[in-house]
């Protein structure tokens, strides 16, 4: 098990944040955690968590890793308005839903990292 929570800044660093970095091969649940609603760094790539729940509290996060987990669907992610990088890379994302909180204004972008989902047939013109 791995788990390095910190609080990082200084003088040019900008404004200190909150960070959790945690890899524990036998997750399965982001409810299994406590997550401090303070985080603005969330990282839990290379568990076994099969769903994103549990999240809502965290309306200062910045920046979550779920990849290299069983995530089948991207969903949860709604009352994460400050959310601006999502990496869901090497997950077997079937669906996505609740892109409405991925609407910025033109002067902010968020990365967003969603491998290999499912191809779809292309409808054809009638």
């Amino acid at each position: 098990m791995e788990l390095r929570q910190g609080r990082v800044g200084g003088a040019g660093l900008g404004p200190p944040f909150s960070c959790l970095l945690m890899v524990v091969p036998l997750l399965r649940s982001l409810l299994e955690v406590s997550l401090s609603s303070d985080l603005h760094t969330l990282n839990m790539h290379c568990n076994r968590i099969a769903r994103i729940e549990g999240l809502g509290h965290l309306r200062n996060l910045q920046q979550l890793d779920l990849s290299s987990n069983q995530i089948r669907r991207m969903e949860g992610l709604s009352a994460l308005e400050n959310l601006r990088s999502l990496n869901l890379s090497c997950n077997l994302i079937m669906a996505v839903e609740g892109l409405q909180c991925f609407f910025l204004p033109d002067s902010q972008r968020i990365r967003l990292f969603v491998l290999k989902l499912p191809s779809m047939p292309v409808p054809r013109p009638y």
